[in-house]
């Protein structure tokens, strides 16, 4: 049996009532000088979306000293309102002391300091945590210094609109037929759009920090057969683009024991 680095996950809901119930964050059992905090994409879930990445990650030396959290939001909504709800929860996670409402928080004290902080994103999300970082740029959040931003299958630069919105409704169509109808008409598929409004501010406010660390990517890797998202680059300081070969858009992200560990790895050495 492999070494677990860390405890049985805890819910998240102290971050935000508007954080979906699946919101969990998963303590190091150790010393945590860093984390990772994961953002999945349109109509994906706030742990499954992420396929064995929770089982990997907690057995794997190279996050012993990271706390993960799982972020779930309402991903049908616009994206400017989903990015009000995940900077709030970002922002409360990792300036947390022991006084805080966290649950299952080993004891740290108040001059605590997560020395990194990955913001991991697939889809939709590579664009929300993005946002999310450049918005805490604009801030002056104390802690954005410390952000790198870690893109799966990003769809910063647009989405094929009928291609994720079959995804995510296929996502959904066990919660009923009219959430599922919900996907083909929400404000987030607009927003994905190429040349959206959305995602020309993104750009534009992205570029105004030029090689800031909150706009500029440490990491982004596309499927080799992604037919859902625009592989266009998106800022000349983004890390150059990794292809992950035999996955599709939903795949790159979920790794797969001995068969396809390179999400765990890659995010690992970025740790």
């Amino acid at each position: 049996m492999r070494k677990q680095f860390h405890k049985l996950p805890e819910p998240a809901s102290w971050l935000g009532p508007y954080l979906s119930a699946e919101s969990c964050v998963y303590w190091a059992r150790g010393e945590a000088d860093r984390c990772v905090i994961f953002v999945h994409g349109y109509g994906g879930r706030a742990v499954t979306t992420w396929g064995d990445f929770p089982l990997l990650a907690t057995t794997d030396p190279a996050f012993a000293k990271a706390d993960l959290l799982f972020l779930g939001y309402d991903s049908l909504l616009a994206a400017a309102y989903s990015t009000s709800v995940l900077l709030p929860a970002v922002d409360a996670f990792v300036t947390a002391t022991s006084n805080s409402k966290a649950i299952g928080r080993p004891p740290r004290g108040n001059d605590f300091k997560y020395k990194k902080i990955l913001l991991v994103g697939h889809s939709l999300g590579g664009a929300l945590v993005r946002d999310v970082a450049v918005t805490a740029a604009y801030g002056e959040k104390s802690w954005v210094q410390d952000v790198r931003l870690v893109l799966f299958a990003p769809a910063h630069k647009g989405a094929i609109l009928l291609r994720i919105a079959a995804l995510a409704s296929g996502f959904t169509r066990a919660a009923g037929t009219i959430a599922a109808l919900g996907v083909w008409k929400s404000p987030a598929l607009e927003d994905l759009r190429p040349g959206s409004d959305y995602l020309t501010n993104l750009q534009a406010r992205s570029a105004s920090l030029g090689r800031h660390s909150a706009a500029a990517a440490a990491f982004v890797a596309h499927a080799a057969d992604d037919r859902v998202v625009y592989a266009n680059s998106f800022s000349q300081f983004d890390a150059a683009t990794s292809a992950y070969g035999d996955v599709g858009h939903r795949g790159c992200c979920k790794p797969v024991p001995v068969n396809f560990m390179r999400p765990v790895i890659d995010v690992g050495q970025l740790l």
